[in-house]
This record gives C-alpha cells, structure tokens and sequence, in this order.
C-alpha cells in the first residue's frame, strides 16, 4: 500500500520523462489490503494547496438515471458491482506500470484472477486530472467509467484552486463490444446522437486497445 501511495504522490509533484524504461511492479494479494480505501482520503500538495485524488469505485452500484436500456444494461451492472466489490487482497495479481501521456505522469492498474477483469489508468496533467475504470465481462469490454477535473488555472499557476471545480462523470455501456449508452452527468441521462456515439466507439476501444497491447509490452 505505501508504494501505491507513494507513486500517487511522485505522480502529481514531477514530470516524468517519456523517454524513462517503464516500471512494472506486481503486487501480491497478501502484501496490500484494499488500495480504494487507502486513496478516499488522500491529500496530496499542489502549489501548496491540499488537492484530492480522484476515487476508484469501490463498492458502488451504477446509477440508472432513466429505464432507458435498463433490461439490457442489467448484465454490464451486475458485472460493475461485482467487480469493484473486489478488495486488492482477493485479487491473484496486480500489475502496475508507468503511463506518460500526460505532462505530470500517469500509472495503469491491470487486475486479474483468472483472468484481466478491470483496468484503471490515472493521469495527471498541468491543467486537469482524470481516472478510467475498464471493466470486461468474458474477457471483452463491458463498462467504462471515466472521471475528471479540469482546472480553471494550471496548477503551477499561484491561482490554481481545485475546491470550486466539479468532477465530470461519464459511463460508456458496451454489449457484444458495441457501444450501446452513454451517460454523461453533466447532460442529465440524455441519450446521445447515433453518430455521437460510433465516434466515441472508436475512441474507447482504441484507448482500451491499446492499454491491452501496453500490458503485454517489454
């Protein structure tokens, strides 16, 4: 647990070089307890201001905003909850390695048993912070769940003051690796343009994809 913790707070005070060999660490079941409990709380320094990293689900049913789909979403949330119940120490592994695609340093998560059943990726940047849930059901994607902050100065801006700028939640349902809903809770549950959504098809599975190729990289 304290080398998680140390990794969020390394991430968020120094830029990474891109050029850095990745580091992979895999962390056992019996040396950590649950890491969505250890970061709820975290406080980290930016500029001097107490900023909170953004939380993991744990525990957390997803919220049906309207019963459009609601039948065929039950399998994608019933995957979701019993996913995220998981605590660390159940899982068979966790392999962490260094993302570098934003300015202050990112980190992916892959979580096994049997078999991949959730990705995470935490970035950092000078100008936001986002967090990416991946979660499959029969080894093909099921459910995204992104998270994010944009910051109304960079941080290293002596304006810079996260306490008035909101969290923007969005969820992508995929069944047979279609994208099928989307939620935004900035547009209250309104379903999105047909059109809309193949292009946000293309931009998940590319990014998914990609995180799979990254696992299984040198």
């Amino acid at each position: 647990m304290k080398l998680i913790l140390m990794a969020m707070f390394i991430l968020l005070g120094c830029n990474l070089n891109s050029n850095k060999k990745i580091s992979e660490v895999t962390v056992l079941k019996d040396n950590i307890s649950n890491v969505n409990d250890s970061i709820d709380n975290v406080l980290t320094k930016v500029n001097g201001i107490d900023t909170i990293v953004l939380k993991e689900s744990y525990n957390k049913v997803d919220i049906e905003y309207n019963d459009y789909l609601k039948e065929n979403l039950k399998l994608v949330r019933v995957n979701f909850k019993r996913i995220n119940s998981i605590s660390n120490k159940n899982w068979k592994s966790i392999i962490q390695k260094d993302y570098n695609i934003s300015s202050e340093g990112g980190v992916v998560s892959y979580y096994s048993n049997e078999k991949l059943e959730k990705i995470t990726v935490r970035n950092f940047a000078e100008t936001n912070q986002k967090l990416t849930e991946y979660y499959l059901l029969d080894d093909k994607l099921s459910f995204v769940f992104e998270k994010w902050i944009d910051y109304e100065y960079p941080i290293y801006d002596e304006t810079f003051s996260e306490s008035e700028n909101e969290i923007v939640e969005q969820r992508s349902y995929f069944i047979k690796s279609k994208l099928v809903h989307q939620v935004n809770n900035q547009n209250c549950g309104s379903p999105f343009a047909s059109d809309y959504l193949k292009e946000e098809e293309k931009r998940i599975i590319y990014e998914f994809s990609t995180l799979i190729k990254y696992k299984n990289s040198n």
